[in-house]
This record gives C-alpha cells, structure tokens and sequence, in this order.
C-alpha cells in the first residue's frame, strides 16, 4: 500500500504515475530546473504493477490470522492507502478477495492495453515497448536535444543500446512468464 501511495504521490510531490488522459501510468523524469515531464512511453514498466497481485480465499486468511489482523488494522486506520488499492473487501468468485497495487477500473485499462495487438500482445507474447510507438515515437527536448523512443522490433538503429535492444518491442520470455502468473 505504501508503494501504491508512492505511485499516486511521487516523492511526497503529488505527482501521479497514472496519466488520467492516456489511462496509462507512465515514468515521471525531474528536471534540473525543477520541472517534472511525464514521459509518455508506453513500456513494459507500465504493466509491472500486475505483479503484485494475489487473491486471498478465506481459508488462507483464517490459516493467517497475525496478517489478517495486521491487513484489517491497516485497511481500517490507513483509509487514504486503503482506497488506492484493488477492492479488496468485495468478496469475488469463491469468497476470494483481490489484494492488488492498483485499482480495478486502472487494472482493467491496463489489461485492455496489454491484450490488444496494436499495442502491447503480439502472435509471440506481450512486447516490452507498445507498437504505438512504430508510428508515434516519443520525442523529448531537454536542454536544445532530442532525444526518442522509437518501436523497433529486433535490432536498433543506434549503437546507444548496444545494436539489440529488448527495450524496443521484443518480448522477453521471463516478464511474460510472470504476467501470466500474476493474472
């Protein structure tokens, strides 16, 4: 909960990850002149908070009772970090309750974006950068340079990555492994 918080109030600023435009959460960089630009690069980075994610039934719950009083008294005396998480009072399919880092209206965005083929699935899994990103690179001038995020499958077209850039729309085999996992 502390880190839903800290991605819904970045360094204490009031700064959110979760772009309410783009429903996407996204990298916020700070600038040396004070300034924070949200880098809209729809990335892998983006679909991590899946991760934390598990449904608790209430037989794990009552073989956990220290956790589940710990989990109640934080729920009940934390309000704010309480209502930045999944609905997790809302007893689902078997009386089980989802304990996840983000809500279930921004988790299902998320899942609408990972699961649709111009954007993140391809036929060989889920890409580590939106193909959006083929068409529309993200372009950032700081300080009189330009600097991109281009969807390139395969090799790069700068030296800058080393020639083979996973970053730049590859899948890579263990982030899949755990996005199904998580779901």
């Amino acid at each position: 909960m502390y880190i839903a918080y800290a991605m819904n109030n970045f360094a204490g600023k009031g700064i959110e990850l979760w772009d309410e435009e783009d429903e996407f959460p996204y990298d916020v960089l700070h600038l040396g002149d004070g300034r924070n630009v949200r880098m809209k690069v729809r990335s892998m980075v983006g679909l991590i908070p899946f991760f934390a994610a598990e449904t608790l039934d209430p037989e794990t719950l009552a073989a956990l009772p220290r956790f589940k009083r710990r989990m109640e008294w934080f729920l009940k005396h934390r309000p704010a970090f309480a209502n930045l998480v999944s609905r997790w009072h809302i007893a689902g399919q078997g009386d089980r309750c989802l304990l996840a880092l983000m809500c279930g209206h921004r988790m299902k965005r998320i899942l609408a974006r990972m699961l649709d083929p111009n954007e993140f699935l391809s036929p060989f899994g889920v890409r580590s950068l939106s193909k959006v990103h083929q068409a529309k690179p993200h372009v950032l001038n700081v300080d009189g340079m330009e600097h991109r995020v281009d969807y390139e499958p395969g090799e790069s077209s700068s030296g800058l990555f080393g020639g083979n850039s996973n970053w730049r729309g590859p899948i890579w085999f263990p982030v899949n492994y755990l996005l199904i996992e998580s779901l």
